[in-house]
């Protein structure tokens, strides 16, 4: 089992470091289609077929950020100690994974204005977007490296509470970016229709880190044997998680309500759910983590 670890570790480091190579060589490949279409000057077939490289790097870097999340919280679940270190790796691995979807969105907006004679001032966002995925990949590679170990010698402790603890901090960000999206489209509206067909895309998009944490915690646990899904202060701790969350859901929706009484439609009446989803992932999350790590994460 440690063997193949240590295999898994090396070729994650070699698909962050590929990764980062290629989100440096798809900047100029970018870099050269960018004049000719902020020109509305033909492209040629081959020239559209490059993009095609900077699909395979986000692939790349998919593959990249998932494996290496798995190598920290395998990690982790043996050495059972957490520090906010190793939370913050975690949140730049789920950051670094969600940014995938904004390069999807903005190439193929840029692609929609450049077909429709319009400015593409998204021009500047991808390429932070890149800049952002180029420096956490590079970090991740490092932390993969350097940082993480697989040590025959380290005995398995608290066989769950550190996948328990990291599946709350990978809701915390995905509920922040989730908000933010849904922000984004309260203070930079566009037609109804785009947000409705955009909205359910992206929102899914964004919980999938958090799902796929939470289905690894219940696949440990259902193996355990014997199983006992929550401790008794697990328990306690989401008693009260869900109650903070149920009471701040609920207001929430309740300041909604009032802002959208009377008009149907309203960009509130498209974003009320995952406004609510959200905020819900967030307050649960963010209550949970403190209460379970306050005595903790040092």
């Amino acid at each position: 089992m440690n063997k193949l670890l240590q295999t898994t570790k090396r070729l994650t480091t070699v698909l962050g470091i590929t990764a980062g190579v290629g989100i440096i060589l798809s900047y100029f490949i970018l870099e050269e289609l960018r004049p000719k279409m902020l020109a509305f000057e033909p492209i040629t077939a081959a020239e559209e077929f490059s993009l095609n490289y900077f699909g395979v790097v986000l692939l790349v870097i998919c593959v990249f950020t998932v494996m290496f999340s798995f190598n920290l919280v395998v990690y982790l679940r043996k050495t059972g100690k957490i520090s906010g270190v190793d939370l913050m790796w975690l949140g730049t691995a789920t950051i670094t994974f969600l940014l995938i979807f904004g390069d999807f969105a903005l190439i193929n907006d840029i692609g929609k204005q450049y077909q429709n004679g319009l400015s593409q001032p998204e021009w500047t966002v991808l390429y932070i977007v890149m800049a952002l995925q180029l420096i956490g990949t590079l970090i991740l590679a490092y932390v993969n490296s350097a940082l993480i170990k697989f040590d025959e010698n380290v005995e398995r402790v608290v066989r769950d509470h550190s996948v328990f603890v990291l599946a709350q901090c990978v809701g915390i960000v995905c509920g922040l970016v989730g908000l933010v999206l849904v922000t984004l489209n309260v203070f930079f509206p566009r037609p109804l229709w785009m947000i409705r067909a955009q909205l359910v895309a992206s929102s899914i998009f964004i919980l999938i880190p958090y799902g796929v944490i939470i289905s690894y915690w219940f696949v440990i646990k259902f193996l355990e044997r014997p199983r006992q899904w929550h401790d008794e202060k697990q328990q306690q701790d989401v008693g009260r998680a869900a109650l903070i969350t149920l009471f701040t859901g609920l207001g929430s929706m309740l300041v909604v309500y009032v802002a959208n009484f009377g008009c149907s439609e309203n960009v509130l009446a498209v974003l009320w759910l995952p406004l609510y989803l959200f905020i819900s992932l967030l307050v649960f999350s963010v209550s949970l983590l403190f209460m379970s790590t306050r005595d903790e994460v040092g």
